[in-house]
């Protein structure tokens, strides 16, 4: 294989260099949108899970508050018959005041329930469930207990809220339940999802999933262990965590947002607003772009590569040219050099015989002048008469001369013409006065002349001359009869004025003055 000239190396190089900045321009602009789009979800995430955190802060604080102060009036609602059916109403009215609260329970120290706002709870036996065992085990005024999720009698997934009642020594007395209604937890997840593929929870600072959206079916997710992230969480301490490659709820890669909720300052439970959103949905749109460009930066290098070989083909084809031309230029030098003694000599005979043709057509001009005029002053002086015998000399001697002139102009016919653009019309309208002297009174001189013929390529001088002859021609022919010099193409002078017959062979329009004088001379002699 040839090695490439270093021109077309160079060149090759250049492209390389240009596209690789190219690429490289494409990477960068499709890094940096990349990390907008990441850092605007990573944003969005984080707005979400904090304004989750910020709502159930508030809803859980006004729950906390109702149960204080239901157990502040407790005393009052039990004294006499029917306290405890004043408790459940009194229950009644704030659940109807707290959305986010579905039922209030008040249990007693043996684990039985006394009143409550849904009369179906009242005399349901709590004292085997974890959250009796917990808060008599740790019973604290203080304390806002924080329920892990729970399967209801109705056979829903709940989470309460729980304020210890003591009695007059201090002593364990029951507690008061606010149980939050898990259509609560799915209106606020689903409030928040800003998008489709976006998944929320809320997570128990105890490990279990309380309520999530998208809701799997089957509720197999309410409950269930939170995985691994929410341990990360918990132990680091932070009130926000933020994975950017992390396995998120929907099973793919994506990002994941930990907030910590705090129900209460002195709750025995945390709560965790979660948000995902996988890789593969919010990055769509950028993938979309980087495939746009990498088709078109394969395409632009490619047309580029094209274009630049066929540049350098091209080149390289005229370098070949320019070669072959500049060797049949020296060729040609070459001969012209071995040519020019002859060149020489022949430009010497072409100046003599361009001098005699000059001379000889200037000449013969004069002597059209003195035949026309000897010929007319021969025919006006009577017969006898001696100037009539000198003005026929005259004439006899001036065609002898004419006839010189001729030959001449026949020796040097190739020298002397000197074509140019000539109006055949405006010359034969010039020449009319001479023809009329030159054909004498007993012939009638008329001229038609071709509106539509354009100028000619021509030698006037030599078209002069054929007229002249032909007019000396028809001054013995044509006595007393009416002479027509018309001017056009050939074949529309001939064939359509009937001179000859269509089936003649013509040149093709325009003719020349020799081949129209060559078919005036045929059309005369018919």
């Amino acid at each position: 294989m040839r090695k490439r000239a270093p021109r077309a190396r160079v060149e090759w190089a250049a492209l390389g260099a240009v596209l690789a900045a190219f690429a490289g321009e494409t990477a960068v602009d499709l890094y940096v949108s990349r990390r907008a789009i990441e850092t605007t979800q990573r944003s969005r995430l984080e707005h979400q899970a904090h304004l989750v955190e910020q709502m159930l802060a508030t809803r859980f604080w006004a729950t906390g508050n109702s149960l204080d102060v239901l157990r502040d009036e407790l005393p009052v609602l039990r004294q006499g018959p029917g306290g405890f059916a004043r408790v459940s109403d009194r229950m009644h009215g704030m659940a109807e005041s707290l959305p986010e609260a579905r039922t209030f329970v008040h249990v007693d120290a043996r684990g039985r329930a006394l009143a409550s706002n849904r009369q179906a709870v009242v005399g349901a036996d709590f004292r085997e469930g974890e959250r009796f065992r917990l808060i008599s085990a740790h019973p604290a005024a203080s304390t806002l207990y924080v329920s892990p999720p729970f399967l209801t009698p109705l056979g829903n997934w709940a989470l309460s809220l729980g304020r210890v009642v003591l009695d007059e020594r201090g002593g364990f007395d029951g507690y008061l339940l606010a149980i939050i209604d898990p259509e609560y937890w799915r209106q606020l997840l689903e409030s928040v999802r800003f998008a489709p593929d976006v998944s929320a929870a809320v997570l128990h600072g105890g490990g279990q999933v309380v309520h999530r959206a998208p809701r799997p079916a089957g509720d197999a997710a309410q409950g269930a262990a939170a995985g691994p992230l929410l341990e990360a969480h918990l132990r680091s301490g932070r009130d926000l965590s933020f994975w950017g490659r992390a396995l998120t709820e929907g099973g793919g890669e994506g990002m994941v947002v930990l907030q910590t909720i705090r129900p209460a300052s002195e709750a025995d439970q945390v709560l965790v607003a979660s948000f995902s959103r996988q890789a593969s949905a919010y990055l769509a749109p950028w993938r979309k772009e980087l495939r746009a460009h990498l088709a078109l930066v394969g395409a632009t290098s490619l047309a580029a590569a094209v274009l630049l070989l066929v540049h350098q083909r091209r080149r390289a084809a005229r370098t070949r040219e320019e070669a072959d031309r500049e060797a049949e230029r020296q060729a040609q030098a070459a001969a012209r050099t071995a040519l020019q003694e002859q060149l020489a000599q022949a430009q010497k005979m072409e100046s003599v015989g361009r001098l005699a043709g000059g001379v000889a057509h200037d000449f013969n001009n004069l002597l059209t002048v003195i035949l026309a005029n000897s010929g007319d002053l021969a025919r006006q002086l009577p017969a006898g008469d001696p100037h009539r015998e000198a003005a026929l000399d005259i004439e006899k001697a001036a065609r002898r001369a004419a006839e010189l002139t001729r030959q001449l102009l026949a020796f040097s016919r190739r020298q002397v013409l000197q074509p140019r653009i000539v109006d055949v019309n405006r010359l034969v309208s010039e020449l009319r006065s001479m023809l009329r002297r030159l054909i004498g009174e007993d012939i009638e001189l008329a001229l038609v002349l071709a509106p539509d013929l354009g100028p000619c390529r021509l030698d006037p001088g030599q078209l002069e001359q054929v007229i002249v002859n032909l007019a000396e021609r028809l001054r013995e022919r044509a006595r007393g009869l009416r002479v027509v010099f018309m001017s056009g193409y050939a074949e529309d002078v001939i064939v359509h004025h009937g001179m000859l017959d269509p089936g003649i062979d013509f040149l093709p329009k325009p003719v020349t003055s020799d081949a129209l004088a060559a078919k005036l001379r045929q059309a005369l002699d018919r």
